[in-house]
């Protein structure tokens, strides 16, 4: 299995110290969205890395003042803010005026704003709005070469997707599909759910999602689809989403582990460990997220809004996202010892 190049390995000297988020408005779900990309050191380091691309647009330069804010500890020497020097506690509503702001510019037409939005479409969202603009959009074919987003490169997955008809057992299409977020909404519809580290690293490398309404191109029945996924490149940081809003589901405390192993080139391990979780209480048309996630002293807290507390990582109900950060590679000889 490959990754995005060498993967980053995790760094607590690049994670920030505890600190609360105001929310001055329906704002818990990017509060609760950032403190979980705040636990991701690849993050903070990317985001330092890139002042001048992140500079490029309104998101971007709100994304750095708030990492410059939240991790003071790692700023460059001789840096300084993009727009302005905030509090910490005062840059996600910031943020959120940002990325409101980039929307209205490059998709008039989508809604979001300070309602009771998704963390998972924040982070989506939050990316995209980070992208430098394709030059053709600005009326400028001429400039220089598109930049990939050295945020977003470090959420990118790649997946080997093929679909089989339910009737004629054929593949009528194979792609390669490419994602910031592993989405588990098939979890629940497992006959054998993950109970172990093993188990749940096997079930992202390759699992299967119904189609319910898929009509055959081959056969021209509406028997269904099957879509078989065989993952085929790790990022540095590995997001899962469960699915809480599935009128079917009851909620339960599905299983996920604190750490999750993959093989990599020539019998090596790759090892990533669990940095935070995002969890929602409430229901689709309204409700409250609050943050569990690493900090630089080794110490796990939990963050509802401005209000910290100390706490730990594990199943509950409410886990809506978790983020899992390569922590480093395991030699063939050390993997198979």
């Amino acid at each position: 299995m490959a990754t995005n190049d060498e993967p980053e390995s995790y760094d607590p000297s690049f994670v920030p110290h505890q600190h609360g988020l105001n929310n001055t408005g329906a704002l818990c779900h990017l509060n609760s969205l950032l403190q979980g990309l705040a636990g991701c050191s690849a993050v903070v380091r990317a985001a330092f890395a890139s002042r001048d691309y992140l500079g490029r647009t309104a998101t971007g330069r709100a994304f750095y003042d708030f990492v410059y804010a939240a991790a003071a500890g790692a700023r460059p020497p001789g840096s300084a803010p993009l727009k302005e020097a905030l509090p910490v506690d005062s840059c996600s509503a910031s943020l959120l005026q940002a990325l409101v702001a980039d929307l209205r510019l490059r998709r008039p037409g989508f809604r979001y704003g300070p309602n009771q939005e998704s963390a998972s479409e924040g982070l989506v969202l939050l990316l995209d709005m980070m992208d430098d603009p394709d030059p053709r959009l600005l009326g400028d074919p001429e400039t220089a070469a598109y930049e990939e987003n050295p945020i977003a490169r470090l959420f990118y997955h790649r997946y080997d997707a093929r679909v089989f008809c339910r009737r004629c057992k054929a593949c009528v299409s194979q792609e390669l599909d490419v994602a910031i977020q592993f989405n588990l909404f098939y979890y629940d519809a497992l006959s054998k759910k993950p109970r172990s580290p093993a188990e749940f690293g096997e079930m992202l490398r390759t699992h299967v999602s119904c189609l319910e309404n898929y009509r055959c191109g081959e056969c021209g029945e509406a028997a269904g689809g099957l879509r078989h996924y065989r993952l085929r490149m790790v990022p540095e940081v590995l997001v899962c989403l469960f699915d809480l809003y599935d009128d079917r589901c009851t909620r339960v405390a599905r299983y996920f582990p604190t750490r999750v192993l993959f093989p990599g080139v020539g019998g090596a391990q790759l090892v990533y460990r669990q940095v935070s979780q995002v969890e929602q209480s409430g229901c689709r048309g309204g409700g409250h997220y609050v943050a569990r996630s690493l900090r630089a002293d080794g110490q796990v807290y939990r963050f509802d809004d401005a209000s910290v507390a100390p706490s730990v990582f594990g199943p509950t109900p409410d886990v809506y996202m978790v983020f899992y950060h390569c922590e480093r590679v395991l030699p063939a000889a050390l993997s198979s010892g």
